[in-house]
């Protein structure tokens, strides 16, 4: 039986801890969605961190991204909490992208945010990152 979610809500979810320690410098995210209508609210993600030794990641893939909205049309992204801090792991190769909230295409519309607090406080190791 295939089951079909109609407006699927991703909701009061924790998430901390996410690290990617492949020092391919293959991104990590706290949540990642898409699909039409979804619904991302009273959420908290926190601690999300990569390796950046492999080299350049400045890409919405690639990168550190506390809630990514992958694909889609007609979110709604409101009530959470994404605190992303501390330095990433490895050594600096290369530009790497973080965000506490990424839309990964400029096709992606009608999304909606609001009432959401995003701190992105990471820090990489070389100055000129």
């Amino acid at each position: 039986m295939l089951q079909v979610l109609l407006h699927p809500t991703i909701e009061l979810n924790r998430i901390t801890t996410v690290y990617n320690r492949s020092t391919g410098t293959w991104g990590a995210s706290g949540i990642i969605f898409g699909g039409t209508a979804v619904t991302v609210k009273n959420n908290t993600v926190s601690d999300v961190k990569m390796d950046m030794t492999g080299g350049a990641a400045f890409s919405t893939t690639f990168g550190v991204h506390g809630i990514r909205c992958n694909a889609g049309t007609n979110h709604k992204v409101y009530h959470n909490s994404v605190n992303l801090y501390g330095s990433l792991f490895g050594t600096a190769a290369g530009s790497i992208l973080t965000s506490a909230f990424c839309i990964v295409g400029t096709g992606q519309t009608g999304i909606t945010v609001y009432n959401n607090a995003f701190m992105n406080r990471l820090a990489a190791a070389r100055q000129e990152l």
